[in-house]
């Protein structure tokens, strides 16, 4: 093999090395996730078990207006049900709380 050649396979195999390095950051690099309604909506949701009972729960929070509304997932209908909406502001100023920013 003579240096020529050997030189080429070089470029060629650091030119497929940084390829792989710029495509391996780019998918190893998460995107947050969009998921929002309309303008203005913000959400979070969080899951966890209820202290009685043995379905999880996912509580859904729409951190403009503090509402609260608690699912729970039903795999034999496949659909969400809708346990209670709350309205964290209120319970808080009920509790003493204040509940102001």
């Amino acid at each position: 093999m003579n240096a020529r050649v050997l030189s080429v396979l070089v470029v060629v195999n650091a030119m497929l090395l940084a390829a792989l390095t710029l495509v391996w950051h780019d998918t190893s690099t998460p995107t947050p996730a969009a998921a929002q309604f309309g303008s203005g909506s913000n959400f979070t949701m969080v899951s966890g078990s209820p202290r009685s009972g043995d379905r999880d729960v996912v509580y859904v929070v729409e951190l403009n207006t503090g509402r609260l509304a608690a699912f729970t997932f039903s795999a034999a209908a496949r659909k969400f049900n809708q346990i209670d909406v709350r309205s964290l502001q209120d319970d808080l100023q009920r509790a003493g709380g204040g509940g102001g920013r």
